[in-house]
């Protein structure tokens, strides 16, 4: 760029305001939450399509449903992956964007991409040829089992589009651009929530294509994304600009990409596989167990939306603040967040615990559903609580690059303890579901205080990224 002159070290300064110094001076709480809003604009956007397509598919049966649901669960795993790349994605491109080293931001965005193709290519594969089998594993069956397959295939063989979508975004949060992803990730997502019933019920002179128009729509909603995302890049209309795609790779950078983004995946799978082992044992206790904590999942996602949004503008805040040699400062980030995060969590858990009946109702009225859906919000909404510190405290060692020990962190508290003390309180001391809910709870406040312990020590502050 014109715009840039380079120093004495090599680095980039700027003289056209190309690299924004916002987040490096100022109020810290005023930047988190400016950078946090647009982020959570997005998820809400995401998790609304997500709703309204299972809407739409919905309507064509409960074998259509049980298909999308199940091809939903194996793309679940598949994001495992896209969330360790954005991890290491993001957390490098905020420590070279606050250096000001446009150099290595492009490196890292265009070696980033060459990852991503290579999963691209691994998924498509895994879905050409792993669909079936996989299904067959988690039970599906006739009719669930092949429109599983056809809208499996279809999505997995469409995994670049998310990726340049998933990805492309991540490294716009590490430049501190958190409203080009709501942009984007927003028109995705209201062309893919247009295409839906054209294609699923055929409307006008669209064909009725059923569970297979429904994976078109994600396919022609994610693609668009990810082209403006790739013009955007192109074009230098963000922070960050590629002006030539065809590079060749430096080896050292694309093993400290992957050596960041691994433990952060594990991070993602270790919560995801809790959960299914939390889910077999809740189905023991009959099907208004399984609709009560089916509820409370979506309660929990609800909650975790505005954390996961702070947790990310924590993490470019600090990162930013590391790359520019302001350690203190990047340390103060991760305390600011987790107060803003507190504050929130305190009147969403009370007004769940308070109203715990009534939400619950609002749902489904089976008596058995209510009781123990309430008995659910009562012992997990405390838990809650802790979310402000593990939550935001382990999103910010991620953003540092420091994704080990929060891996182990994650381990401890969800395999270590959740796991076993679920098995242990609802079999062993007989307490049937509420042990489960026990588990749960208060794993949150092992986590948060792991967490708590390791960012206190501050080694995350020393972590060298590449």
């Amino acid at each position: 760029m014109s715009d840039l002159s380079k120093n004495g070290d090599g680095k980039l300064e700027d003289s056209a305001a190309h690299f924004s110094d916002q987040l490096l001076s100022g109020g810290i709480t005023k930047n988190i939450i400016t950078l946090a809003l647009p982020v959570l604009a997005a998820n809400i956007i995401a998790n609304a399509y997500y709703i309204i397509d299972m809407i739409f598919v919905g309507k064509l049966g409960p074998e259509a449903l049980a298909a999308v649901s199940m091809g939903g669960t194996l793309m679940s795993f598949s994001w495992t992956m896209l969330v360790g790349l954005a991890i290491s994605t993001s957390s490098f491109i905020a420590r070279y964007y606050g250096a000001k080293d446009e150099k290595m931001v492009s490196d890292v965005a265009k070696h980033s991409i060459l990852i991503g193709t290579v999963i691209a290519m691994f998924l498509a594969l895994y879905g050409l040829l792993g669909s079936g089998p996989s299904l067959k594993l988690l039970g599906a069956e006739g009719e669930v089992l092949r429109l599983g397959i056809s809208y499996t295939r279809l999505v997995f063989c469409g995994s670049l589009s998310l990726i340049c979508l998933f990805v492309i975004n991540s490294m716009f949060r590490g430049t501190g651009d958190t409203r080009t992803p709501m942009i984007t990730l927003g028109i995705s997502s209201i062309i893919n929530i247009i295409l839906d019933p054209l294609l699923i019920f055929g409307l006008g002179p669209f064909p009725r294509l059923g569970v297979t128009g429904a994976a078109i729509a994600t396919l022609i909603g994610q693609g668009i994304g990810a082209i403006m995302n790739i013009i955007i890049l192109h074009k230098g209309v963000s922070r960050i600009t590629i002006r030539k795609w065809i590079f060749k790779p430096e080896i050292s950078l694309l093993k400290s990409l992957i050596k960041v983004g691994i433990p952060g995946s594990l991070q993602t799978l270790m919560q995801t596989g809790s959960g299914l082992v939390i889910m077999k044992l809740v189905t023991a206790y009959g099907t208004a167990a399984v609709a009560a904590y089916g509820i409370g999942l979506r309660l929990d996602l609800m909650v975790m939306l505005p954390g996961w949004a702070l947790g990310a503008a924590v993490a470019t805040v600090l990162g930013q603040n590391l790359g520019a040699k302001q350690p203190d400062r990047a340390g103060k980030a991760g305390w600011h967040g987790v107060r803003i995060y507190l504050v929130m969590l305190f009147v969403l858990s009370s007004g769940l615990w308070f109203g715990a009946k009534y939400v619950i109702t609002a749902f489904n009225t089976n008596p058995g559903v209510i009781s123990t859906g309430v008995e659910y919000i009562r012992i997990v909404s405390v838990g809650y609580l802790f979310l402000s510190v593990a939550l935001i405290l382990t999103m910010s060692m991620n953003g540092a690059g420091y994704t080990f020990v929060p891996m182990v962190i994650v381990f401890a508290a969800v395999i270590g303890y959740r796991v076993p003390l679920a098995l242990f309180a609802s079999i062993t001391l007989e307490m049937g579901t509420r042990g489960l809910w026990y588990a749960i709870s208060t794993s949150m406040f092992i986590h948060a205080l792991l967490a708590a312990i390791w960012y206190n020590k501050g080694k995350w502050k020393l972590k060298k990224i590449h």
